[in-house]
């Protein structure tokens, strides 16, 4: 297997790994406030949701369909649907990113403390959006690559039985 897409299932695996842990301190943080706003909490395990779903399936593209099986057209479908949300989450994502960076900037107290979980969260934040930037550009490669093995494969049949 090329070195790019072991380290595409890589980046896939840290990026469930930061998503469960992102999870874990955000629960952490439910637990020690006493307000609970729970739209916002069900939007924002529906998104995580939807980034560590699109992950699974990154990993089923490359595990059961490279380099040229064919897929169902059940998979692809919902495969594709995880691909667009995830595409609306992590515009969310980078636009909540600015925002919280430049909330952080035009602070009023210049000597911001940032406790570790804050640091923690924003790092992770930081890692969820990139990766899952980086995965969205290497699934549609990913999935080129197939369907050009599959080409060839097919064409190869085709020569060897003239």
């Amino acid at each position: 297997m090329p070195i790019r897409w072991i380290v595409f299932r890589l980046i896939n695996y840290l990026v469930m790994l930061s998503i469960t842990i992102f999870i874990i301190v955000v629960l952490i943080n439910i637990g020690q406030t006493r307000s609970r706003d729970w739209i916002t909490i069900l939007i924002f395990f529906s998104s995580v949701g939807v980034l560590l779903t699109n992950s699974i399936f990154n990993i089923f593209w490359l595990e059961r369909y490279y380099p040229a099986q064919i897929p169902s057209k059940i998979f692809k479908r919902t495969s594709n649907i995880f691909f667009i949300l995830t595409i609306i989450v992590l515009s969310f994502f980078v636009v909540g990113l600015f925002a919280l960076s430049f909330n952080i900037l035009l602070s009023e107290d210049s000597s911001i403390y940032i406790e570790w979980q804050a640091m923690l969260f924003f790092s992770l934040f930081i890692f969820t959006s990139l990766g899952g930037i980086y995965l969205l550009i290497y699934r549609n490669i990913l999935i080129r690559v197939i369907k050009h093995n599959q080409q060839l494969q097919f064409n190869s049949f085709l020569e060897s039985n003239t």
